[in-house]
């Protein structure tokens, strides 16, 4: 049987279980091209429709899921699309398009497919809407963060006109309001007084809520450091009116010192620029905090010293703030690419859970995301989030699935064979992933800040098999960072 997108399977044997995945990447001689190829794909899959397969149909594929075709149709297929096929077909095709070589280009088109069929990979929402679409000009990445970078009115206007440029582009943002003087200081040369972070908030939102890029609204994060004085104004500006910063999360930048502060029942300063302002109980100030998140669902807490301390790019790429869902962390600039294993996918009917097919579409979605990086670096809308991708190639493969996965293996989710289960899977990921991206270090390059005297010092790498550390020594590692944990809500819909 020849199948609509070109590929020979064997009588009704699914497509990915006909390709070869064991093709040597070693091509002697071959030559790279100067720019990726994408091929028109809206002509090759409507040449193509009338030999689709009718498992591959929207209706039977997904049956009686109304909501999963629904949200297909409208968040993910292109408008000449009307198949989950054609959508795989789409992505595999544009990621493997940067591929040096054209036997590369095809290897690595067929493996990308294998692992996106029937959503055994899901990528994020920006990869599946835009791979290969020539109609759109939008960014891959869901995950950038525009800083803040001064204590002046330009800067803060800076920061929105970026972030409205980001949005137009479809991604979402993040930044920290901690530069700003607080609220009552002296503005220099007009005899006013700052109104401090909290004065700006509903300006960020509302830029927010205004930029979309078809149809779909920005996301937003506004964070403010805990030792900062107006963290308590901050914490509590949602409380009592539904209308106040109501198109932006708000998160709390919490820190070793104010922990260590709660556990102790002892004082904590709030300063700026070395200035104390005042001295409070951390235990008050903390159950304001959670009073207020009780009250009105935030602020969120983010352990940020924790996170600079397991962030493998402090040492280049210091993080300032993170996305709209806080799963990334970034720098000024900082972009991410998103991705996710479909866990539930590798259980088979005896309830095991299938290891190797596990870990190889973890090699595979590594190298797929690390793709995006390059497919996308024209697609950013601003210069500092291209150099920032050029220079850390920060990708974000996670996983979803986990709950379903729990119910296929018979395991109760709140046991302690669930967290072992769950433990022993996560490291295989952590430890398949870095494999890989140092793999491909060696095939590819490493990312260009990469230092092992400062990469070492992360707790995360730290952390990695001794092992993997002396291979990441040798070859580096093609991405800064490379595992993460999103919200996968319209993902998990469309692929359950």
């Amino acid at each position: 049987m020849r199948h609509p997108c070109g590929y020979t399977t064997q009588g009704n044997t699914p497509m990915a279980e006909a390709m070869e995945l064991n093709l040597s990447l070693n091509q002697p001689g071959s030559q790279p091209l100067e720019t990726p190829i994408v091929p028109p794909l809206k002509a090759v899959i409507e040449d193509a429709s009338p030999d689709i397969p009718k498992e591959y149909t929207v209706h039977e594929y997904y049956g009686d899921d109304q909501l999963g075709s629904d949200v297909l149709k409208q968040k993910y297929l292109a408008p000449w699309e009307q198949h989950p096929y054609q959508l795989w077909m789409r992505q595999a095709t544009a990621l493997a398009s940067v591929e040096k070589t054209k036997t590369l280009r095809e290897i690595w088109e067929k493996k990308f497919y294998n692992i996106l069929e029937n959503f055994k990979f899901v990528p994020g929402g920006r990869i599946m809407h835009g791979a290969g679409r020539e109609d759109i000009i939008t960014t891959l990445n869901n995950c950038y963060v525009v800083a803040v970078r001064d204590d002046s009115i330009k800067s803060i206007y800076d920061t929105i006109i970026n972030e409205a440029l980001t949005y137009k582009y479809g991604g979402g943002c993040g930044h920290d309001l901690s530069i700003l003087r607080p609220a009552g200081q002296a503005i220099n040369g007009t005899g006013g007084e700052s109104c401090g972070p909290t004065g700006f908030m509903n300006l960020f939102s509302e830029n927010t809520n205004t930029i979309a890029q078809h149809g779909r609204r920005g996301a937003n994060m506004q964070t403010l450091r805990i030792d900062h004085p107006d963290i308590e104004k901050f914490v509590s500006i949602k409380t009592g009116d539904i209308d106040m910063v109501k198109y932006s999360n708000i998160s709390v930048l919490l820190t070793h010192e104010f922990m260590e502060a709660v556990k102790n029942d002892t004082d904590f300063e709030l300063r700026y620029e070395g200035e104390v302002y005042k001295t409070i109980k951390a235990k008050t100030l903390w159950n304001e905090i959670v009073s207020h998140a009780y009250t009105s669902a935030e602020p969120g807490l983010l352990f940020w010293d924790t996170m600079k301390d397991y962030h493998n790019a402090e040492y280049c790429s210091p993080l300032v703030s993170t996305n709209p869902c806080a799963e990334q962390p970034l720098p000024d600039g900082g972009c991410c690419n998103l991705g996710a294993v479909n866990l539930e996918r590798f259980v088979d009917e005896n309830g095991n859970f299938k290891i190797e097919q596990f870990k190889e579409t973890v090699v595979i979605a590594t190298r797929f995301l690390d793709n995006v990086v390059d497919y996308n670096m024209d697609r950013h809308a601003l210069e500092d989030q291209k150099k920032n991708a050029e220079n850390d190639r920060r990708v974000g493969l996670g996983i979803l699935g986990l709950g379903d996965m729990m119910v296929r293996m018979g395991i109760k989710y709140d046991s302690e064979d669930a967290l072992q289960t769950i433990d022993q899977i996560m490291q295989i990921f952590r430890d398949t992933a870095y494999e890989t991206s140092s793999d491909l270090a060696a095939e590819k390059g490493r990312f260009p800040n990469f230092d092992w005297n400062g990469y070492s010092k992360s707790k995360f790498v730290k952390n990695l098999p001794k092992s993997l550390q002396k291979k990441i020594k040798q070859n580096g590692v093609r991405n800064c960072t490379l595992t993460t944990v999103a919200p996968t809500g319209s993902g998990a819909i469309v692929s359950r």
